[in-house]
């Protein structure tokens, strides 16, 4: 028998491949799509060479088990990856924590006065923080509640309206960036906390082309997962303002 090694492995690449973007589950449209799925791609690359050398030396020492070897082989690398999924979400949570302790200490060695420096038509950085802070609130409650039902439908609110009838100008800073930080470290403690099924269930009524930072189109399924990392991706942002 003669195996063309390259066809060989451009068949297990994209069976492969495929098997990945199905158990990662993740909408083609969104930038955080490789991100996550990184470490389990590189393994894939070292599966396939792995099954495909097992395959040729199977074939030349003519045994009749080839097909049961590559079969328990390929078994084998989907529950590795599901784990590498798993550990995805863990070592993500443990990002946002880690990102939320190190920048504390830059915001807490800012003034009242530059934290309270406003341009005019811009949020000020302390109203930027009081804007997490009621993201913080909103979504911690989303959270949570999501956890308890089939759909990720939830109340909207005016962010402008709320960062204004709050007069976060007037609260002392420190006071705000503690309360910031211990309530996404909350939100972290959370998120570690929720059931993989939970957080990867395909919600099919959600309203996330409206209240998520990166909007998932109402026809396609969302997940609780991607609300988080989407959370997070939003709080990044408004903290890069800050230091611009």
């Amino acid at each position: 028998m003669r195996i063309n090694p390259d066809w060989y492995f451009a068949y297990s690449y994209s069976m492969y491949y495929h098997s990945a973007r199905k158990i990662f589950s993740f909408p083609c449209n969104l930038q955080i799509d490789f991100v996550i799925s990184a470490r389990a791609f590189i393994f894939l690359k070292m599966r396939i060479i792995a099954i495909h050398k097992i395959y040729l030396l199977a074939c030349l020492q003519n045994t009749n088990n080839t097909s049961f070897i590559i079969q328990k082989n390929e078994i084998d690398s989907l529950i590795i990856i599901k784990k590498l999924q798993i550990n995805a979400m863990i070592e993500f949570l443990t990002e946002q924590k880690n990102y939320i302790n190190e920048v504390y200490p830059d915001l807490s060695s800012m003034t009242e006065d530059i934290a309270s420096a406003k341009e005019p038509e811009k949020w000020s950085k302390k109203e930027i923080i009081g804007h997490l802070i009621d993201s913080a609130s909103n979504n911690h409650q989303r959270f949570v509640r999501a956890q308890f039902k089939d759909d990720l439908i939830f109340q909207g609110y005016n962010q402008n309206e709320w960062v204004n009838v709050q007069d976060y100008q007037k609260m002392s800073w420190l006071s705000m960036i503690n309360l910031w930080k211990e309530f996404n470290l909350l939100i972290v403690h959370v998120s570690e906390r929720i059931p993989e099924s939970l957080l990867k269930q395909p919600r099919k009524a959600h309203n996330l082309d409206l209240i998520a930072w990166k909007e998932i189109p109402a026809d396609q399924p969302a997940t609780l997962e991607y609300f988080i990392r989407d959370y997070f991706g939003h709080l990044r942002h408004h903290i890069n303002q800050i230091f611009a």
